[in-house]
């Protein structure tokens, strides 16, 4: 009998040392103090630190894209600038890396319209711009890299 009581005394006391380490993770999980959670997270949960994203857009400049477009008669021209949108500080140097995809992505979604098409895609810019941000989702996803582009904008626009 003397075992048995043991057996049940070592299970209590196993299941009250686990009800107690859950209790006090979880209130320091809840805490809103950034040491206690990162604690929490990084030595006690083994999770990578959560990222620390921007309030406000943060914005990259792209270089110029000259791209050529059909027309019926002659070759025209589209000049595109754009800015990239993100809350992720770390993507802005991302960005760099990542320039020769994006313009070539921009190459070949603008490069199959014709001097017309273009004419008329641009007259509202919102869906093109919409159309760009998720060629180059798509595109980024493609070579493994991670999504943080919010928006794309377009700050000149030339046709000629």
């Amino acid at each position: 009998m003397l075992t048995i009581n043991a057996r049940r005394l070592a299970l209590l006391l196993g299941v009250l040392f686990l009800v107690i380490f859950l209790t006090v993770i979880a209130t320091l999980r809840l805490s809103n103090d950034e040491g206690v959670k990162e604690f929490v997270n990084g030595w006690l949960l083994n999770k990578p630190p959560e990222k620390k994203l921007s309030d406000k857009p943060l914005f990259k400049d792209l270089e110029r894209f000259v791209i050529s477009l059909e027309g019926q008669t002659t070759r025209h021209y589209l000049v595109l600038e754009m800015s990239l949108v993100t809350h992720d500080p770390e993507q802005l140097q991302a960005f760099d890396e990542v320039s020769p995809l994006l313009r070539n992505a921009c190459v070949e979604l603008f490069g199959k319209r014709t001097y017309e098409e273009t004419v008329t895609a641009l007259q509202q810019v919102e869906p093109v711009q919409q159309e760009v941000l998720e060629k180059f989702r798509k595109t980024l996803e493609a070579y493994g890299y991670k999504q943080a582009l919010d928006k794309v904008l377009f700050t000149k626009v030339v046709l000629q």
